[in-house]
Formats: structure tokens, C-alpha cells, sequence
């Protein structure tokens, strides 16, 4: 008899448990929609390529997770070994944005799906500095993740990494040359067309790679306040010329304004440090989160973001990171609120499928993440994430 009060007991608290979580998560699902989905995916603590940086990029996520608290809704994607390995102090940070998954890599922006007018696009994430069967099992890691939870994607057959993909939200897209390196078979003027015939493109900049950086992303270099606002690194001569004459000439009514930039001469297993990028930030409908270096440059940075936009400029500590050759931008991906008008009812859709999937994830189940093996889950032997030359 005591035993079956015990199991009744037990089983009334397991079912206690599950409906507080669920009416927590349909109380977070009123935020979508109107509110910025911002989502980081944690180091796998068993991964040892970022054994030695483990620390350093979990701290800088708890960080983001704390600035971005009570404005948009953060997602912190995490399997359950790596988060009982994590120290409390950054538990507490990151415990009410806990998503549960299994996804192989922390650059989410270059393998999730981008954000046009509230549809998400998915490229094909190849890029050139990555061995291809290490970065399909990147991205299929986080397919898998969507694809579980019911979010709804466009696949689009280019190679085009999310970190070389600025939008201005209303219709003007920034590209690298890079992305003719990754499709060879394509012309410029077929790349454009490509890429206007994505629903709410309408313009299109190919503008130079930066020197020297190994991914060949404009997100390092270019950064949209507002649509008629572009913020630029302050480049050296002759390598500045080229690239504003290529955006004054894709964009003429854009008010362009140059940022400080002095990059750092060093780097992290073949990648170029990204210290001292500034427009590798976070815009938000709120504010823009700028990430800051401990530098001399730091302030006039934050002055010239705080001279051009309305939105409060909050700066966010990423010299923990940034040695690695990203920053904040690279390491978060935000799915924005939908836009008002016609496509309002679709969109709705995806922001429904989005949240309501990921969010009743939060209630704990036993076990690897679904459908995950524990060998699927190792990084692939044969490479060790070293970028090909």
C-alpha cells in the first residue's frame, strides 16, 4: 500500500511538473510575433575543438542572455551533458532561456536560415574554409533541431553563408564576392537575379572581401541602423575607395558612416581575430547591442552608433570571443518580429511554429536529445575543424 501512495505521489509531481512548464511556455509564446527572437547554441562540452575556449564562450552567451532579458526572447540551445557540466552562476543566467538540443556548432549564423520579411531562407552552408562533410554535419544538426520542432524554411540552392547575408529589413541585401567563389558556375549578373528572386530583395550589393579574412563575410564589415542608414570600417586606402564606391554605387540615397577599425594581427586556429570589429552587432527593434573590446576605440565607437541612431546603444563585453574570428553578430541568430500587412497572417504561421516547438522543448525528458545518438553527436574524426587552405 505504501508503495502505491509513493508511486501516485511521484507520479502526481512528474504531472505537476509538466503543466507548470507548459503554461510557462504558453506564457513566453505571447511574446512571438512582436517581440525579437534571439537565439545562441552552447559549446558541446565534449567537443574538443572548443575544450580550451569553453569557458570564455559560455560566459559571453550568459552575458548576452542577461543584456537582451526582458526585451526580446532568448533561446539558449543546449544538450543536457554540456548544461550539467556548466557552473551554477551561469545556470542561473541562462536557465529560463534553456532550449533543449543537440546542434554541433557555436557560429549559428553561418548555418541557420536567414530572415527575409518573416520567411526563413536556408543556403547551403559550404564554405570554403571548412572541410564539406564537417560543414553538412554542421547544418544538418540544426536542420534537424528545426525540422523537429515544426519550423518551416525555404531551401535555396546556393552555397551562401548566413554571416555574409545583410539585410536592411525592407529590401537592400549586402553580399561578398565571396559568394561568386562559392558558385563558380554562376555570373555576377545571375547571382543578383538569384538572389532578387528571394521575396523581399530588391536590391543587391556584390561588394570586395575584406583583405586577409579568411571567411569572406560582410557582416564583419557592414552594418544596417536603419534603411537608409549604413554603418562601414573605416578601411585603409586603397582597399576603402573600392568598397564605398561599390556601395555608393548600389546605393546612392544611403547615408553611409564610417566606424573605427583596427583589427588584430592575430589569429585562432587559422582564423583572423575579429577584436575591434564593431559592426559585427546586434540590431534590434529596441536597441543595438554593440560589442566592445576593452580598447581605446571602444568609446569613440559607441559614440558614433549613439550619433546615428534613436535606439538605445547597449555595449556588450565579446573580448572573451572575439580572438576566435567572430563576435556578436556571428554567435547569435534573430528571427525579427513580423511585418505588419498583408503577409502578416503567413508570418504569424512561422513565428507560431517556431516558438511553440522549441519552447514546449523546455519540459525535461530522459535521456540524449531526440532522435540523437551519441556518435552522431561526436564531430567527425577525421577533421579537427582546422580551416582548409
Amino acid at each position: 500500500m505504501r508503495r502505491t501512495w509513493l508511486a501516485l505521489a511521484v507520479a502526481a509531481l512528474v504531472l505537476a511538473s509538466t503543466i507548470i512548464a507548459f503554461n510557462l511556455s504558453c506564457r513566453r509564446l505571447t511574446a512571438i510575433g512582436r517581440e525579437y527572437v534571439v537565439l545562441m547554441v552552447a559549446p558541446r562540452v565534449d567537443d574538443p575543438y572548443y575544450a580550451d575556449v569553453f569557458e570564455d564562450v559560455v560566459e559571453f552567451q550568459a552575458d548576452v542572455a542577461e543584456a537582451l532579458d526582458g526585451w526580446g526572447r532568448v533561446l539558449f540551445v543546449v544538450d543536457r551533458h554540456t548544461w550539467s557540466s556548466l557552473d551554477e552562476a551561469y545556470r542561473e543566467k541562462l536557465r529560463k532561456c534553456r532550449v533543449w538540443g543537440s546542434v554541433y556548432d557555436i557560429w549559428v549564423r553561418d548555418y541557420a536560415p536567414v530572415c527575409v520579411q518573416g520567411r526563413l531562407y536556408m543556403f547551403e552552408y559550404r564554405p570554403s574554409y571548412l572541410d564539406e562533410q564537417e560543414a553538412e554535419w554542421i547544418q544538418s544538426s540544426f536542420k534537424k533541431f528545426l525540422d523537429e520542432h515544426g519550423v518551416e524554411y525555404t531551401t535555396v540552392d546556393l552555397v551562401l553563408d548566413g554571416g555574409n547575408f545583410v539585410y536592411d529589413g525592407e529590401g537592400k541585401l549586402i553580399v561578398t564576392e565571396r559568394v561568386l567563389k562559392d558558385n563558380p558556375d554562376m555570373s555576377r549578373d545571375e547571382m543578383i537575379s538569384t538572389l532578387k528572386a528571394i521575396p523581399g530583395v530588391e536590391e543587391v550589393a556584390i561588394i570586395p572581401e575584406e583583405p586577409g579574412d579568411l571567411t569572406g563575410h560582410a557582416d564583419g564589415m557592414v552594418l544596417w541602423l536603419s534603411p537608409k542608414k549604413l554603418l562601414v570600417n573605416r578601411y585603409e586606402e586603397p582597399f576603402r575607395s573600392r568598397l564605398l564606391k561599390a556601395l555608393k554605387q548600389a546605393f546612392p540615397d544611403v547615408e553611409i558612416v564610417e566606424v573605427p577599425y583596427r583589427p588584430s594581427n592575430e589569429t585562432w586556429r587559422g582564423f583572423p581575430s575579429a577584436c575591434g570589429d564593431y559592426v559585427n552587432a546586434l540590431v534590434t527593434s529596441w536597441a543595438v547591442y554593440v560589442p566592445v573590446y576593452g580598447s581605446p576605440l571602444d568609446a569613440e565607437a559607441l559614440e558614433v552608433f549613439e550619433e546615428n541612431t534613436d535606439k538605445e546603444v547597449i555595449p556588450v563585453d565579446a573580448s572573451g570571443v572575439c580572438f576566435m574570428g567572430g563576435s556578436l553578430h556571428c554567435l547569435t541568430w534573430d528571427v525579427p518580429p513580423k511585418p505588419q500587412g498583408n503577409s502578416a497572417t503567413k508570418v504569424s504561421s512561422t513565428y507560431a511554429e517556431l516558438s511553440a516547438g522549441i519552447f514546449l522543448g523546455l519540459v525535461d525528458r530522459p535521456g540524449l536529445e531526440p532522435g540523437t545518438s551519441a556518435s552522431q553527436a561526436q564531430r567527425p574524426s577525421s577533421l579537427d575543424h582546422r580551416p582548409t587552405k
